[in-house]
């Protein structure tokens, strides 16, 4: 289990996450204008059943244990129990609360909300089991991040004096100056990629002067390339930025940012010094605590796709161990077909309409639901012809490793 600090830190985000999860859902449900009336539902009666609902039960599906001891699929299947015994919690509590608001409550939205949120706990949890395996390397890219800011204001504070280099006064056009947040944010976004890029992150303190001069050059000059690609993209959102302020806070920034540089390297400024390819020092071998990622049949599916000599070995040692994986892989590929049909975008409805099983006379929602339950019937039919051909396989199998590889 998490220490307290812990479990208290990763509850708060599970109660944001949860109803960024609902609200979000709404917006799916109603095309982003919710009535009042239904989202008083959410509001006045289920708000906080709803935060109980998933803490209880996520609590309950083993979600809150330390994140290094879970493999990936253990995460995707504690997540889904875990978001749909919240929903099926929820409903209760709604029950209990049907004298109030709670009736009001869309029932789709649980419906979608399902999906969303199961998502969403999936990444944060893997998020979480990456970070608690790769500290060192979050360490070292949560120090580079910050040390960007004061570059930031450096570079904002160059755009600015561009402006008024340009204009020559303090009261700015209204019109150009709309595309100064966007501009700023793209520019500082280039000089961010070639800082890292020419290594400029790293504070050598025996690197001379002229050396920072000179990398700042090249980084100026790509970063004004890549800036202006980037401006001429976006530009419904920057078509009013002058280009000639452009050219003079580059300008700018290349003495400001200089400076910065050549400062922290001489010990003026304090930073955090990181290298991006610096390793652990530590070479200590420790026990693995979980499932390697070869012994994760869920996974193992995916990565036949982009690294099939690794996938080959994991199914040839494990794959008598991934018969529930790929049952559960099967179950939900399915489960989101099912759900695709039935809510599939208008243009790709007559393409459907084509499907030579049902009656295209029927109403159109029994219509699909027809083709759907033969189309899922069919293809659960087949699953388990297939899994019994493989036990009886199996049986007249002599060759262990050979097994192994079929099962996978």
């Amino acid at each position: 289990m998490l220490e307290l600090s812990s479990l208290i830190f990763i509850a708060i985000f599970d109660v944001i996450i949860s109803n960024i999860g609902i609200y979000l859902s709404f917006l799916v449900k109603f095309g982003g204008n919710i009535p009042d009336y239904n989202f008083a539902g959410y509001e006045q009666s289920l708000f906080f059943p709803i935060i109980f609902s998933y803490l209880i039960s996520l609590f309950i599906c083993g979600l809150y244990r330390k994140p290094e001891t879970l493999s990936y699929f253990a995460i995707c299947v504690k997540s889904i129990k875990g978001v749909i015994t919240a929903t099926l919690l929820t409903m209760m509590f709604g029950y209990f609360l049907r004298a109030g608001q709670a009736p009001a409550f869309p029932k789709s939205v649980f419906i979608i909300s399902i999906f969303l949120n199961t998502l969403f706990f999936i990444i944060f949890r893997a998020i979480l089991k990456s970070i608690s395996e790769r500290i060192g390397f979050y360490n070292i890219l949560t120090a580079f991040f910050f040390n960007r800011i004061p570059e930031a204001i450096l570079i904002t504070a160059g755009i600015y004096a561009g402006y008024i280099l340009k204009f020559r006064t303090l009261d700015l056009p209204g019109y150009n100056f709309s595309s100064f947040p966007a501009a700023s944010a793209i520019i500082c976004i280039s000089y961010f990629v070639f800082i890292y890029k020419f290594l400029l992150y790293k504070y050598s303190r025996e690197q001379s002067n002229f050396s920072v001069l000179y990398v700042m050059v090249k980084t100026t000059i790509a970063a004004f390339v890549f800036g202006s690609a980037a401006l001429f993209v976006f530009n419904d959102y920057t078509k009013s930025f002058p280009v000639s302020v452009y050219v003079i806070s580059c300008i700018i920034n290349y003495f400001t940012l200089s400076l910065w540089h050549i400062f922290i390297r001489r010990g003026y400024f304090s930073e955090i010094e990181v290298d991006l390819a610096a390793e652990d020092e530590c070479d200590c071998e420790e026990p693995e605590q979980e499932i390697s990622p070869e012994k994760d049949g869920f996974l193992c599916y995916f990565r036949l796709l982009v690294n099939p000599s690794k996938a080959y070995k994991s199914i040839k040692e494990f794959g008598h161990e991934f018969f529930s994986s790929s049952i559960i892989l099967f179950l939900c590929s399915w489960f989101l077909i099912a759900v695709y049909i039935l809510f599939m975008p208008e243009y790709l409805r007559n393409i459907f309409r084509t499907v030579p099983f049902g009656n295209p006379g029927q109403d159109n929602l029994n219509f699909y639901l027809n083709n759907l339950r033969l189309f899922v019937v069919s293809a659960g039919a087949l699953y388990i012809i297939w899994q019994l051909l493989n036990l009886i396989f199996f049986k007249f199998a002599a060759v262990d490793k050979f097994k192994k590889f079929a099962a996978g």
